[in-house]
Parts: structure tokens; C-alpha cells; sequence
């Protein structure tokens, strides 16, 4: 089986688990409606890593339950490769100095979150990691005032930048997609057997109440999980490009009938 059509059946295994978490949110089975939050989000993130050929299922086996083992081992890779890069460089450019610092840094957050209590973090806490992720729900002509007027104004001679735009709003939906999942997967990271099992003689079904404030927002990171997963779930090379070429035509089509040069 391709590694895309499993990225299938984990999407519709994701997507099951949260249905049934919602259900349970409802009914104010807090506890076990976070698990399966749980379970939706890492079911996601596996969705994710095979459908953008990040990952095969032996990545997946060796990767288990923590939703940042696999991005941490593709981030040190990635790291490593620019760490070669600069060996056999003599003078390193300013994109490539800024992606080593970000990615080092990146792996000193990954390795911290380990040692931080995410149980408890506070609504304000929460909030800002939700505002960060949503700035990316804005699409690339939403986020260029000067494309959007362009494209309003009917500016044909934009046309040509079509392709342009449709290629960066697919970075940004991917971006948007990982990153969505990468916030459910800070808050539940430490949760696939705390929310089962008694550990430190502390008791499940009084840590997750609705006073918590992850459990607070879980509707809201519940809601933003299931949108990005249809977003996955849709996301395709050859859709976007058909578009993109669809809209091109008509343009050329319509200068051909006016007598204008394309």
C-alpha cells in the first residue's frame, strides 16, 4: 500500500477519535474526551508525515505515542545537513545562518518541553499559542494587501503571477497544517498516559475538570485539529496547479477575443 493511501486511513482514524472526543466533551467525560484528543492529534501528525513523504511506517513504529520524536529526529537530520554545508562553505549566506539558528533553537524548545508541566499551563498561555497558529489560517493574497487590490482591480498584467501565488499559499497551507497539529500536540503531549493511569499516586479523573484550562480550550484546539485535517485531507499538488492553469486560460481566452497579446 502507497504511503499516501495510508496517510488515509490515519486521516479517517483521526477523525473518528475526535468525533467520538467531542461526543464525550459534551457529556462532560473530560478525562476520557482528552485521550481521544489525544489520540486524534498523534493519528494526525502520522497522517501528516506520509502524506507529505516525511516519514514511512517504520519511522511511524519507531516514533510510538510522542507526537515530537519524528520531528525532532527530521529536524537534527536537517541540521546535520547544513552543519556539512558549512564545513565546505567559506562564507555562509544570511538565509542559511538565520535556518541553522532557527532549527537549533527549535530543537532546544523540542527537548524542553519535555521537562515542562503542560498540564497546567495558564488561559493566557493557551491563547497565545491559538493566535500564533491562526495567523497562517490567512491565505497568501489575504496576507499581501497589494496582491489583493491588484487582483480586485482585475490587473491581467498579474495573471503571469498566478502560478506564484498558488505555490505559496501551498507552502503556507502546509505550514498551517503542521503547525496546527504541532499546538495540539503541546497540549497533549503528556497526556496518552497520564489520562489512563494513576502516577504519583495522583488520580485521573480529578486532574481533568473544568476548571483546568486546557480543558477550557480543548473545544477550541478540537475545532482548529478537525479543520486542518479536512484541510490535509484535500490537499493536493494536482488540484491546486489545475486551478491555477484553469483561471490562467480563461484570461487567455478573453485577450484572444478582445485582439490583446498575452
Amino acid at each position: 500500500m502507497a504511503e499516501k493511501n495510508k496517510a488515509e486511513i490515519w486521516i479517517k482514524l483521526s477523525l473518528s477519535d475526535l468525533k467520538a472526543s467531542k461526543i464525550l466533551y459534551e457529556y462532560k467525560e473530560y478525562r476520557v474526551s482528552y485521550y481521544l484528543f489525544q489520540q486524534a492529534t498523534e493519528k494526525a501528525n502520522k497522517a501528516f508525515a506520509l502524506k507529505f513523504e516525511m516519514a514511512n511506517e517504520d519511522d511511524l513504529k519507531d516514533m510510538g505515542h510522542n507526537h515530537f520524536k519524528l520531528n525532532r529526529r527530521l529536524a537534527a537530520k536537517e541540521l546535520q545537513e547544513l552543519d556539512n554545508v558549512i564545513k565546505e562553505s567559506e562564507e555562509l549566506s544570511p538565509n542559511l545562518q538565520k535556518k541553522y539558528k532557527n532549527l537549533k533553537n527549535g530543537l532546544r524548545e523540542l527537548d524542553a518541553l519535555r521537562s515542562q508541566d503542560l498540564v497546567n499551563l495558564t488561559s493566557k498561555e493557551i491563547n497565545t499559542l491559538y493566535k500564533q497558529v491562526s495567523l497562517y489560517r490567512k491565505s497568501y493574497i489575504e496576507r499581501n494587501p497589494k496582491v489583493k487590490k491588484a487582483l480586485e482591480e482585475k490587473d491581467e498584467s498579474k495573471i503571469g503571477s498566478l502560478l506564484v501565488f498558488g505555490l505559496l499559499q501551498r507552502m503556507l497551507d502546509k505550514r498551517f497544517i503542521k503547525l496546527s497539529i504541532s499546538a495540539c500536540g503541546i497540549l497533549t503531549l503528556q497526556h496518552n498516559t497520564l489520562s489512563r493511569y494513576p502516577e504519583s499516586k495522583k488520580d485521573p479523573t480529578k486532574i481533568y475538570n473544568s476548571k483546568l484550562p486546557i480543558i477550557k480550550k480543548q473545544p477550541l484546539f478540537m475545532d482548529l485539529l478537525q479543520e486542518v485535517i479536512y484541510k490535509m485531507k484535500e490537499f493536493s499538488d494536482d488540484k491546486i496547479l489545475k486551478n491555477l492553469f484553469e483561471k490562467i486560460q480563461k484570461v487567455g481566452n478573453k485577450r484572444e477575443i478582445t485582439g490583446d497579446k498575452i
